[in-house]
């Protein structure tokens, strides 16, 4: 072994023992952690973000009877979610099992409960997207 490789191997042995893949400092868990801590388990069960409580409030204000709900579903149980967003009175408008992506129309009063079921990983609210009128 030549010096210049035998010095590469103590750097790289240096580098492996200070920690330099160390988490970052958020109470020990870094990005990774923090990315799956977001998916539920079966102790832990979603609950819709501040912002789409928000989003379902005013639906219910402007008595819209609907809202839009993208899900991201366990893995292996689309179908079965996709069944219980049906027994809600959704209506099911796009379904893809590879990737565990339902989308539905629920009624307001069910949204919260939507985002409950068995299944849900994670339940967004969709909020319109307003374009500009593109007549002249």
């Amino acid at each position: 072994m030549t010096g210049r490789q035998r010095a590469l191997v103590l750097i790289t042995c240096a580098f492996a023992l200070s920690g330099c893949g160390r988490a970052t400092d958020q109470g020990g868990a870094g990005p990774i952690a923090s990315e799956v801590s977001a998916v539920s388990t079966p102790d832990q069960r979603p609950s819709l973000a501040p912002r789409a409580k928000e989003l379902i409030a005013a639906a219910e204000q402007a008595r819209r009877g609907t809202v839009v709900l993208t899900i991201a579903a366990a893995e292996g149980r689309t179908e079965a979610t996709a069944l219980a967003l049906r027994d809600l009175g959704a209506t099911v408008e796009s379904v893809d099992s590879t990737v565990g992506y339902i989308r539905a129309t629920v009624p307001v009063s069910a949204a919260a409960r939507a985002a409950t079921l068995d299944g849900v990983s994670r339940a967004d609210v969709e909020e319109p997207i307003g374009f500009p009128d593109p007549t002249p």
